[in-house]
């Protein structure tokens, strides 16, 4: 058999970079890459709001499944809570609405989110509203939201 030889890739001087923005289809949801049916959802900020899980008489929350990301993190005691970011679909009512706690400033950070939630433990509440994004924070008290 004749020996065969692999190519040595070259170094290029310059490595060039695309801005996803720019070359992203205006109807592709950035956070799930999927298309959506009403591309002016995505002019928006993405809209995070605190969901509560426990006690099971609060089971099942209502309208997450239209959420485009879920985190649900540990709490205390064996309790989770759940932060749904909204962006390419909408939903009608989403609940109950639970109080914020520090991971959710990562969460408003990361994803540049309006942030819905019922109240905090005085501490972060301060800190939040002390925060750059103080005016995209919404109080909805315990409930559902929209109300």
């Amino acid at each position: 058999m004749p020996a065969t030889s692999t190519p040595i890739p070259s170094p290029t001087a310059n490595q060039t970079q695309k801005n996803t923005a720019e070359t992203t289809p205006k109807n592709i949801n950035p956070l799930t890459g999927l298309t959506v049916d009403d591309p002016n959802l995505l002019d928006r900020r993405p809209i995070a709001i605190k969901v509560q899980i426990f006690p099971r008489g609060q089971r099942p929350p209502w309208g997450i499944s239209l959420a485009d990301i879920v985190y649900d993190y540990y709490q205390n005691n064996g309790v989770t809570r759940l932060t749904a970011i909204f962006y390419g679909n909408d939903a009608e009512q989403v609940g109950p609405i639970r109080s914020a706690r520090l991971f959710d400033a990562d969460i408003i950070k990361t994803y540049k989110t309006i942030f819905v939630f019922g109240l905090a433990d005085w501490r972060i509440y301060q800190q939040l509203n002390r925060s750059s994004f103080a005016d995209r924070l919404v109080v909805e008290k315990y409930g559902i939201c929209p109300p």
